[in-house]
């Protein structure tokens, strides 16, 4: 980790004036948080990293509580269980020998810059840093290792904020899968952060994707996502979020920096969230959480209409144009329930109901295990008066369009020369006879 001059001295300064070692006043009694799950750069004769949080504060390294790295610019590790509010660190250092070895170093959280130290050496001493995260390291300047007796976290556990109702996944897919950590991981429930618990998704090393399917439409307000922490967690650093392929909020730091739980404002309606990396990085996903409200069915006719044939421009993978009326709303193509022509200029559905009728709405579900974008410019038609279009650069799980026109027949014309897919048409209005 890197940081420039000007940074460094007013953490200098800010470790400085706000030391409890110095300014008892200033230190408020928080809470002591328990850390686990610590790593360290090397370690030397033994001294492994959980030295530092055994709860002893013997500074005598022959003690054996005292950890020891074997490199120069070295780092030390850990975590708490839960997201913290963390607002003093406490370190003691080794006082047999080497004290001075802890005299340059940063304090980071969640890859934060969040104090920093360059002076005499101390046996224990304590900095604010006011910041919330997960993971703590402890990061030596000097070309040399170091030694910790003990490293204690004082502050707050957070509260995750309600907001809002909790809307389910049913699916999900990703851009490619590595090291076995399948899509469906992201939304499995749980909130482990250690790739090691089989919790988290991975992809390729791409600018990859992921991408979950809720139960129902939604208003959609904001999305949670829990990032990898036992490593790599820098490369979640640079994504967008969108709904119904609508960007509705993205993500961006330092490559050095991270963040362990991150809750984006992301409003949109729709049914699927698609998280994408920016970087040609490897997406690990540990959970992903969707809050809003389930969208209401627009308030439709009581009167569903109902198709007896159809045709279509052309047929490929056996998607017959039955079924886009079969009655199924499966928006995977490979359920076998999605139309499918080839790929070509100016394609072409239409279905016939039983008799002329009076249309005020179509709706149409859009397939979305992949290729959802192939159906966002068209227009339909009911008895050869255009009605409706849609044109957008990016794309709708299902939409309701007004389309009031009177006919037997209802046409959707793709203006794109791509293959045009539709999982469900339904039609809404009146079959009573023209007066």
């Amino acid at each position: 980790m890197t940081m420039s001059s000007k940074t460094i001295l007013s953490l200098l300064v800010a470790a400085l004036v706000f030391n409890c070692a110095t300014q008892p006043a200033d230190c408020a009694v928080y809470q002591q948080i328990q850390l686990f799950e610590c790593k360290q750069s090397s370690t030397h004769n033994d001294a492994k990293c959980v030295r530092a949080i055994d709860g002893n504060t013997n500074q005598d390294y022959h003690a054996g509580s005292c950890t020891h790295t074997a490199t120069p610019q070295s780092w030390w590790q850990a975590r708490a269980e839960r997201l913290t509010h963390f607002k003093q660190i406490r370190i003691y250092n080794r006082m047999d020998c080497c004290s001075e070895r802890l005299d340059y170093f940063s304090i980071y959280i969640d890859g934060h810059l969040s104090a920093a130290y360059r002076g005499e050496p101390f046996s224990h001493n304590t900095f604010n840093v006011d910041r919330v995260g997960e993971v703590l390291r402890i990061q030596s300047h000097r070309d040399s290792a170091f030694s910790l007796c003990e490293v204690q976290v004082f502050g707050e556990v957070v509260s995750l904020p309600a907001i809002g109702e909790r809307l389910a996944f049913d699916s999900c897919s990703q851009s490619s899968t590595s090291a076995e950590g399948v899509c469906d991981r992201a939304i499995d429930g749980s909130t482990k952060q250690d790739y090691s618990y089989k919790s988290c998704s991975h992809t390729n090393q791409e600018r990859g994707w992921w991408q979950g399917h809720l139960t129902k439409t939604s208003e959609v307000t904001h999305v949670r996502i829990y990032n990898r922490l036992d490593c790599c967690s820098e490369r979640l650093s640079d994504f967008a979020v969108l709904i119904d392929g609508h960007e509705c909020a993205s993500y961006r730091s330092e490559p050095s920096s991270f963040f362990s739980v991150l809750t984006l404002p992301c409003e949109g309606a729709g049914q699927t969230i698609k998280i994408v990396n920016r970087r040609p990085t490897s997406l690990t996903l540990c959970e992903v959480q969707a809050f809003g409200k389930v969208k209401e069915d627009i308030s439709l006719p009581s009167k569903q209409l109902r198709f007896n044939s159809c045709s279509q421009s052309s047929t490929t993978s056996g998607g017959d144009c039955k079924r886009a009326f079969d009655g199924i709303r499966k928006q995977d193509y490979h359920a076998g329930s999605c139309t499918h022509t080839e790929s070509a200029h100016n394609n072409w559905w239409q279905g016939q109901m039983r008799q002329a009728a009076f249309v005020t709405q179509v709706r149409i579900y859009n397939r979305l295990d992949c290729c959802s974008d192939r159906l966002n410019d068209f227009s339909i038609s009911v008895g050869g008066h255009e009605c409706a279009s849609y044109r957008s650069d990016g794309y709708f799980s299902a939409r309701t369009f007004e389309c009031h026109a009177y006919g037997q027949v209802v046409h959707i014309d793709s203006h794109k020369a791509v293959p045009l897919t539709l999982c469900e048409v339904e039609v809404f209005g009146s079959d009573q006879p023209r007066k």
